[in-house]
């Protein structure tokens, strides 16, 4: 009996002590969180960044700090590299000052590896879709995946599709340290907008805005492989109509000699121009039907019409014609003609000049 009691009061107190862990645990983990959207703060007003999430992984340990930034301007890679490094670098001196933690690191002190960074560069249309960074992300040191581990990559957005980015460059953490010792760049580390940019910016500007005033057609991304040239430019329109073909070709016709028209007449960028007069076979344009909340119209107008490579796409939608489903529809190609027959049939109505 005096056994049993005394075995009773042993895990009573191996409880007790647990509960007060856990306890300190919980009591630390709001106070890790307000310390980390306090180190978000700073970082918002030292380099004008946005926060868009940040996230402690607590286990018995602290296991991963995550943290999610973007940045209303363009970045090169050395400039993303920059900034990444200086972020974690901060945050791990921020939380290794606060001793309470120290006996929750999964390693002590902290490094490194126990943070995960995301950081986005955007335009104040939405996306640089120039070869800039776009995205980039530096990957937690414990990850399952081994050959991920603490490795920075990044990202540049396609500027000939929706969605798509395309992978501009990878490095390990370390690695990327011994590249920034060798930078001559500055804190913050902000992008120096160059002439070539700053004239591209100008022409987008002013062709996105006649686009809408003159034709309703709505810019979604405009860019293209732009690394000091114009090599290719990449638009995709929304037009918020239903439309069918005549209207269709008119509104590719009329956007495309537009843009063509504005690079050509800019004296600034006639240095950056890898072939002169830069025409068609450099553009990729792409207007897309829509009603208003972005769906297509289901019935027989277009759904796209793309210029690519100097030939011109049609599409609509048209029953899929399967078993299951005998109302199903899929977008299909229907039509295709050279950019040049467009333009003649176009200037025959009298839409292009």
């Amino acid at each position: 009996m005096i056994e049993f009691i005394r075995f009773i009061i042993v895990c009573l107190i191996f409880l007790g002590i647990n509960l007060s862990a856990t306890e300190d645990s919980s009591m630390y983990i709001d106070d890790l969180y307000k310390d980390i959207r306090v180190f978000a703060e700073k970082m918002n007003n030292e380099l004008g960044l946005h926060t868009n999430g940040v996230r402690a992984k607590w286990s018995d340990t602290i296991d991963e700090i995550e943290l999610s930034f973007s940045a209303q301007r363009r970045a090169t890679i050395e400039e993303a590299r920059a900034l990444a490094l200086y972020i974690i670098e901060q945050v791990v001196h921020d939380l290794n000052k606060q001793g309470k933690y120290r006996p929750y690191f999964k390693e002590s002190p902290l490094s490194y590896k126990a943070v995960s960074l995301q950081l986005s560069f955007i335009s104040p249309e939405g996306r640089y879709c120039d070869g800039s960074v776009s995205y980039m992300r530096k990957v937690y040191g414990y990850s399952t995946y081994i050959e991920d581990q603490n490795m920075l990559y990044y990202y540049a957005s396609d500027p000939f599709s929706e969605m798509k980015s395309t992978d501009l460059n990878a490095e390990h953490y370390e690695d990327a340290v011994v590249k920034l010792s060798s930078s001559s760049l500055k804190f913050p580390f902000a992008h120096k907008t160059t002439e070539f940019e700053a004239a591209m910016d100008h022409i987008f500007e002013t062709y996105s805005d006649e686009m809408s005033q003159e034709k309703q057609l709505i810019r979604w991304s405009l860019g293209g492989l732009l690394s000091g040239n114009v090599e290719k430019i990449g638009v995709i329109l929304t037009y918020f109509q239903p439309t069918h073909l005549k209207q269709g070709r008119e509104l590719l016709a009329f956007a495309t000699e537009r843009l063509i028209k504005a690079i050509n007449e800019s004296e600034k960028l006639k240095p950056y121009l890898l072939e002169k007069p830069f025409s068609e076979k450099r553009v990729r344009m792409e207007i897309r039907f829509r009603n208003y909340n972005y769906f297509n119209f289901h019935d027989d107008s277009l759904d796209g019409a793309v210029l690519d490579n100097g030939q011109v796409t049609y599409s609509h939608e048209e029953n899929a014609h399967h078993e299951d489903y005998p109302d199903l529809k899929e977008v299909k190609p229907f039509l295709w003609e050279s950019y040049q027959e467009a333009i003649e049939k176009s200037r025959a109505k009298g839409s292009v000049n």
